[in-house]
């Protein structure tokens, strides 16, 4: 059982196709137009609801989302280009 195990890990570790996403996701390009309106993203003016990333939302800066991460004192704010967003219209 357990070489049967290592031998998935190993071709899913030289796989080189990409992930499938599940039907109702989908990830964002560059050409679509981002916008946070109170705590939600709007892309090309409909209300998309997001997969991936989980973080709560900042804003969009330069085409590119940004989420807030509190910790302890401070806080980290990440940039994610469009084809990192996974989600589906809402």
């Amino acid at each position: 059982m357990t070489a049967e195990i290592l031998s998935c890990i190993r071709r899913a570790a030289n796989s080189t196709e990409k992930a499938q996403l599940p039907d109702r996701l989908m990830k964002l390009s560059r050409e679509d137009k981002m916008e946070v309106i109170e705590n939600a993203l709007f892309v090309n003016g409909r209300a998309f609801t997001l997969d991936q990333p989980a973080e709560p939302l900042f804003g969009v800066k330069d085409g590119k989302l940004i989420t807030i991460v509190f910790r302890g004192c401070g806080c980290t704010l990440t940039e994610w280009e469009p084809e990192e967003i996974e989600g589906e219209y809402a």
